[in-house]
């Protein structure tokens, strides 16, 4: 079974995200980042949303994933 699932990314990572780690705020740029990337486990939580609808709930008790992204997701990309 094949399925593609296309959605926005519209999230900003709290302040306390971007202030551990940069790249998640006004630091991405001197990291070399076109602009602030969203969060891995924010990425994730995408990710897995569209797991779990394919798959359902039970996913989640017996279900695993090993999870990468080819490139970073910006706010507002498409997934």
């Amino acid at each position: 079974m094949e399925r593609t699932v296309v959605d926005r990314v519209a999230i900003d990572d709290p302040p306390e995200v971007k202030a551990n780690n940069p790249i998640h705020g006004s630091g991405a740029q001197a990291a070399g980042y076109d602009k602030p990337i969203v969060g891995g486990v924010s990425s994730y939580a995408w990710a897995i949303a569209a797991v779990v609808e394919l798959l359902g709930d039970g996913w989640l008790d017996f279900g695993w994933a090993d999870f990468a992204l080819r490139r970073p997701v910006y706010s507002g990309d498409r997934l």
